[in-house]
């Protein structure tokens, strides 16, 4: 099903990708097991329903697909997209390194935490894998924008249309900065607060959360310039970069933590991800020819840091203390300002590319 809707995706068709996996399975599936916790199935049963959603997502994505496919190529029956024997190479060749790459991403993400408990104990590690995990709500922002454009990286780079390129990195770097600079923003001020969500002894975290968010504001100024890396076959060039910064991190981690605890962990983490956009961006503009373009994407993080970021430091300051209703507010009246300013600069912002528009891009 992964595969198939990935091919639509990369054939053009955004709809399916997003109605099939992001809507109909999680909906079906979270339907079928609350049916059956009412009825009172089995737990055996409950897996199943969780399990057969997928074989209906598979069949629909495959129906979409073989019509993509035969439209595209002019035939009724779409022999021709099976694997010839002079593609593999190539497919190998830049699907290995990616492999390679997204298993150092994973043992990025989580051999902090083990390092963490080897170094300052299970209780530290408890705390910062609670803080850590937080920062992936703004990887959502990331994921929906890299899963629109890349296939359109991809088709540029085919037809060498690096200016149409350039555009869209940057308008797609403009709107993740701007969007998702507000979550980090909310989770570094209100630390202890969304720590403690849970737990009263997660609160200990708040100084490595705050650190964790920093730098992944830092980090995201670089926008998809990964997605432009990979997109251009350059795959092997990832692999080699989330080596260079997991051994960044290993080597950071066993300096900072039993220094500053897991306000080092956070530290080290941080220096990593921001060496790793580092790596991209000179690859992507000596291998590739695109740049990333600091005045854009600076005053992209002014906006969400005068509006979502004000608003909490002024909450804070009349408040006089961190909290539920601060944090409420500052989300509130932040996100008014903030959509108020997009809606008035639209045209900087880049946010007045209509659909239409984008998809002729």
């Amino acid at each position: 099903m992964l595969t198939a809707l990935a091919a639509t995706r990369g054939l053009g068709m955004i709809v399916p990708y997003v109605l099939v996996g992001s809507v109909a399975i999680p909906v079906s599936r979270t339907f079928l097991v609350i049916m059956v916790a009412v009825f009172g199935g089995t737990a055996g049963l409950a897996v199943g329903s969780w399990a057969v959603p997928v074989t209906a997502g598979m069949a629909a994505a495959l129906v979409v697909l073989t019509r993509q496919v035969a439209r595209l190529e002019g035939v009724d029956s779409p022999r021709s997209w099976w694997l010839r024997a002079e593609r593999a190479g190539s497919i190998l060749r830049f699907a290995l390194p990616r492999t390679v790459s997204v298993a150092l991403e994973q043992s990025l993400l989580w051999l902090d935490v083990v390092l963490v408990g080897t170094l300052a104990g299970t209780a530290a590690a408890g705390i910062y894998g609670g803080a850590s995990r937080l920062i992936a709500a703004g990887f959502v922002v990331d994921t929906a924008i890299r899963v629109v454009v890349s296939p359109r990286f991809s088709r540029f780079l085919h037809e060498g249309r690096l200016a149409q390129l350039q555009d869209l990195y940057r308008t797609a770097a403009v709107w993740l900065v701007l969007f998702a600079t507000p979550v980090y923003l909310v989770l570094g001020i209100f630390a202890p607060t969304v720590l403690s969500w849970l737990g009263s002894g997660f609160v200990a975290g708040s100084a490595a959360l705050l650190i964790l968010s920093v730098g992944s504001i830092i980090t995201i100024m670089a926008g998809n310039i990964h997605s432009v890396l990979l997109m251009s076959g350059h795959s092997g060039w990832a692999a080699f970069n989330k080596l260079i910064v997991l051994i960044l991190n290993v080597i950071g981690n066993i300096v900072l933590v039993p220094w500053i605890g897991i306000a080092g962990a956070g530290l080290a983490w941080t220096v990593s991800m921001m060496t790793d956009a580092l790596l991209a961006s000179i690859e992507v503009r000596y291998l590739v020819g695109i740049r990333i373009e600091p005045r854009a994407v600076g005053y992209a993080a002014l906006v969400p840091l005068l509006t979502v970021g004000g608003t909490a430091l002024i909450m804070q300051a009349v408040l006089g203390r961190d909290d539920l209703i601060g944090l409420g507010f500052s989300v509130l009246v932040g996100g008014v300002l903030l959509l108020a300013w997009c809606g008035l600069d639209r045209r900087r912002l880049h946010l007045d590319v209509s659909r239409r528009g984008f998809r002729k891009v």
